[in-house]
Order: structure tokens, then sequence, then C-alpha cells
């Protein structure tokens, strides 16, 4: 290995010395950890010795060369061998391989060595070669950990979870904490990316957790001081672990909505964990819980809210820890209204039964449905506007103790909804609002004509269009076609978004 300080590698080459050539003081575990196809000579003597001792100090990738060696070597020279691999393999499927266990060790009809492992639920065989490489890298590895760490000794892992299912990198903490750890006094230096590994770490008190920010910045995660804040980043949706593993994580209105930003802008958010949140309530109330721990001094990584507009203006501000951005336009879909980009999807056949001709028509379409959402938000807008109240029932009714409570507060709601509503005959209500609505509209014609991609609905747009247009792909996929090609086109419209997008993020770096 090569280090910095010069000493660092005669001085464990020195330590090895004293040990037996196949078992080592420090030992390192690259992240590529491949068993080599095909059989290698067995050596033994001064010269194969020196060769372990060196595939233990300078070429780490040496051990997975030399593990059939040691096995057949084990097997061939001392027969008694046999059956402390076949434990040390044991313990490995009943701890990590579940589901799997040894069948059999041995030297095959070619002479080669065979290690065979059956399926418990269905007695399947299957050699050891033949396992996925999560699972080989898992068996393989730590046999040799059993086999060539010496206790008390310093073990490196670079990324473990390397091609493991997330069920295994769970139980991967635990595992090497009580068969090698705890009884053999083994020091393990793990560097990962996984979260699971890193929620092993903050649920254990024995383990050490430290954030590698940059090659000279590398800080102690405190523990203890967490509870508040990992209870609110959970109903966020996220996690303590992720926000060590990324720069920041970015919560979004939807699964569409990730899928906009993971396909339109990688360059701007690779380093950033992108999630679909819950609802605005309950978002609204966790950021004003972790920017009240900010005020306690409590030291929290970037969480960044992307909210649509809508018709709902959110008066969260961003702090240090919480960065808030609420698009300019009505929704994100509103970032889709690309007429070069749809254009070119609408003339193609392959996507639509029906293709479209030329752009002026693709935009008439578009205009066309855009304008047919005016009567229903002229309505909606006059409606909200005369303050009738809400009869329905809400969560805060039913805060009362007893039946009794919760029927006197449901009746009051009632009671003021009724007194909201006024005497007048059916069809003079209608008269009245059908002109103050369309008053509305005509208000509203004007600035349309100008900003309809704006301040339409976007997502209703983007549906209305599918459908109009005969579409043969999914909704969703045809969201996902318009993003890559405002990625490939470098339209006018990504270049707004991905400034906006660095803006945002870049904002607290």
């Amino acid at each position: 290995m090569a280090a910095a300080d010069p000493l660092s590698g005669p001085l464990i080459g020195f330590l090895d010395q004293r040990l037996p050539p196949h078992t080592s003081v420090f030992s390192y575990f690259p992240v590529d950890r491949a068993l080599p196809m095909g059989e290698v000579n067995l050596q033994l003597g001064g010269p194969d010795a020196q060769q372990q001792l060196e595939s233990h100090n300078s070429q780490p990738q040496q051990k997975y060369l030399r593990l059939k060696n040691l096995i057949v070597g084990s097997l061939v020279v001392q027969g008694e061998q046999e059956e402390t691999i076949q434990r040390e393999f044991e313990t490995i499927f009943s701890g990590l391989l579940k589901g799997r266990r040894i069948n059999s060790i041995g030297i095959n009809e070619l002479g080669l060595l065979s290690v065979m492992t059956e399926e418990v639920a269905t007695s399947r065989l299957i050699e050891l070669d033949g396992l996925s490489s999560g699972e080989k890298n898992i068996a393989l590895t730590f046999l040799i950990v059993a086999r060539s760490v010496s206790k008390g000794g310093i073990a490196l892992f670079d990324e473990p979870e390397l091609h493991l299912n997330p069920a295994v990198s769970r139980d991967l903490l635990s595992f090497m904490m009580a068969q090698y750890s705890k009884p053999r006094d083994i020091q393990f230096l793990m560097c990962t990316h996984s979260p699971e590994i890193l929620s092993g770490a903050f649920a254990n008190e024995e383990c050490t957790l430290l954030h590698l920010k940059s090659a000279n910045n590398i800080t102690r995660v405190g523990k203890h001081a967490l509870d508040e804040y990992a209870d609110a980043l959970q109903r966020l949706g996220t996690s303590v672990s992720e926000s060590l593993l990324f720069e920041g994580t970015v919560l979004v209105e939807g699964s569409d909505d990730v899928t906009f930003l993971e396909t339109g802008f990688p360059e701007v958010l690779k380093k950033f964990k992108i999630k679909d949140r819950g609802g605005r309530r309950e978002v609204e109330k966790t950021v004003l819980d972790i920017q009240a721990l900010e005020t306690k001094g409590q030291k929290v990584s970037p969480i960044y809210l992307i909210f649509d507009r809508d018709e709902e203006p959110t008066n969260l501000k961003s702090s240090a820890g919480v960065k808030i951005l609420q698009w300019p336009r009505r929704c994100i879909e509103n970032y889709m209204i690309d007429t070069d980009v749809i254009t070119s999807l609408l003339k193609d056949s392959s996507i639509t039964a029906k293709p479209m001709e030329s752009e002026g028509d693709v935009r008439r379409l578009m205009r066309d449905l855009a304008f047919q959402q005016l009567d229903s938000i002229a309505a909606r807008e006059t409606y909200s506007a005369r303050g009738y109240l809400n009869a329905s029932l809400q969560t805060k009714d039913l805060k009362g103790v007893t039946i009794q409570s919760v029927a006197n507060a449901l009746f009051e709601r009632m009671s003021s909804a009724r007194a909201s509503i006024p005497d007048v005959e059916k069809g003079t209500w209608i008269e009245e609002f059908e002109k103050a609505a369309e008053s509305r509209k005509q208000d509203m014609l004007l600035a349309w004509e100008a900003k309809w991609p704006e301040v339409c609905d976007g997502k209703r747009l983007i549906s209305d269009l599918h459908k109009a247009a005969a579409l043969k792909v999914s909704e969703a996929s045809f969201k996902a076609r318009i993003v890559r090609g405002m990625r490939d086109m470098s339209s006018e419209t990504w270049h707004l978004v991905r400034d906006i997008l660095n803006d945002f993020v870049g904002s607290s770096r």
C-alpha cells in the first residue's frame, strides 16, 4: 500500500514477520474482491511465504489470488483443517447468507477444489463459483478474515456493501462485531456509502462514526444529540444516514418531479438525493421543528424543499440547514411546456397515432387546451372569494376527549358553515355567481394570452395533451421524453430551470 509516511509500510511488515506467513496484523480489502476463475498451482516453502506477506502489505488483491491455495493446502496437508474451514463457512452462511448452507468441501473428480453450497428451501446444489458476486464476495472475504487476520489485528474495508442486497448490508456490521471484532479483538475500519450499514453504526454504541467530507476534512458524528433531528428527518422521508452520504436531500412534490430532476439535470444534482416527500402540511410543520433545532445549536446537513406554486404560496423561509424553493411557475409540469421539444415528439409516428405537421399546430392545440381551464379556475376563484366556511369533518374536530365534546365541535362547525351561506333563491344565486365568474374570466384572458404556459395548470395540460394527441406511450413516459428532449436540445426552458437549480443548491455551498 502507498503511504504518506515512508515508515508505515516497513513497520507493518516488521510486525507481520513475527506471525506465521498466512496471517497478518493489518489486512486491506479493496473494492474489487473477485475470486479469479480457474485453478492456481499449489506452492509451499520460503518463496510462497514471502508472497503471502507481500500480499498483505503491498498487494491486497493477492489475497484473493491465493485463497484457493489456502483452502487446498489446508485440505491436503492437514486433514483436520477441513472441519475448521467447514465451520468458518457455516458461520458466514448462517450469519449473512441466510437460506444457504455449505454442503461439502473437497476435491472433485477432476482434482480441483469444490465448495458446494445448498439452497435450504429447495435443496438445490450450487458450486461456490456459481453464486452471485455479492454472495461469493461475502463468503470469501470473511473466510480470509477468519484465516488470515491475527488476534488484535486491523482490517480495512472499502465499500463492503459492494454487490450486496440491503438485507445483507443491514446484518453486516453486527455480524462482524459478534464473530470477529469482540472475540478476537479485531478492529475494523470501514469506508461505506450504505445507508443500512450507517444505520447500524448509529444504533451501536461501540462504533465510532466519522464523516469524511474531503481528503483534509474528517469529522466525528455525535450520535446522542441527533435523536430529535433523526425523528424529524424520518418524518420527511429521509434519514441522518442519507444526510452523510449526500451533500443534501432534495424533497419534491411527487414521483414525476423526481424523474424531471434526475433525468433533466443530473450534473447539477449528482451529489444530492432526490425524494418524493409527503403532504405539505406535515412537511411544513417538520421544517419548523428542524429550524427550531438549528436555533438551539444543532448542526444539520442541508435539506432542500421544492414546492409547486399552485394557488398556495408557502410561508416557510430558508435557513442555514433548510433551503426553500417555490417554482416561479405554477408547478413543475409548466416547465415541460416546451413547444420545440413537444413538437418533435408529436411529429413522431412511433409516439402518436395522429402525427402533427407543424409547430404552429402544436402550439395552437396546447393553447386551446390551456384556455379550456379558464372556466373552472374562474369559478373556483369566485367561490373562494366569497368566504363560505367548510362544514366537512376536520382532524381538529376530533380532539375532544369525549363523544359529547366531539359532537359539540362538529355542530359548531356546521352552524358556522350554514351561517356563512346567504339566504337567497337558487336561481338568483346561480345567476349572480355566473356573472361574477364570467367577469373574473374576462379579467384573466389578457394575462393568459402572454403567460398561459406559466399560469395554467401544467399537470392538467400535459394530461389533456396526452389524450388529445392520441399518444402511444404512457403519460409518465411522455413526460420523461419531454425532459430528455429539453436536455438534449439544450432548450431555453432547460437553461432556465438549470439556472434556478444552480442558484438553489449552490446557495449553501
